[in-house]
């Protein structure tokens, strides 16, 4: 039963959905950074298919619809970036602390 429902093209989709829903609800409730939606979504789906041992060509089967979203979301986020560039500029200590902690973690978990 498992297999099959691992091999359905829409089993990407829904993995990736289910944790981003469920990330944004943890996010609203805690505002954690670790609980941002796509971060959270990420690091579950990771965990999930080391688990279970799921191949990853297994998940990408469906994933690969979601990953045509991922272009127009970075152009978004690059945009907001140049945006906010000084804003940006004036925390680059925090962001470097912080991305070498969340990077660290997931050499930890993995």
């Amino acid at each position: 039963m498992l297999e099959e429902f691992v091999n359905d093209p829409f089993f990407g989709i829904f993995l990736t959905l289910f944790f981003y829903i469920i990330g944004l609800k943890l996010h609203k409730k805690w505002q954690f950074a670790i609980f941002t939606p796509l971060i959270f979504a990420i690091v579950c789906v990771i965990i999930f298919l080391l688990v279970f041992s799921i191949p990853l060509t297994a998940y990408d089967s469906g994933g690969q619809f979601i990953s045509i979203w991922t272009i127009p979301a970075t152009v978004c986020l690059a945009i907001k970036l140049e945006n906010n560039f000084q804003y940006l500029k004036d925390l680059s200590l925090n962001i470097d602390t912080y991305c070498f902690d969340f990077s660290s973690l997931l050499t930890c978990i993995i």
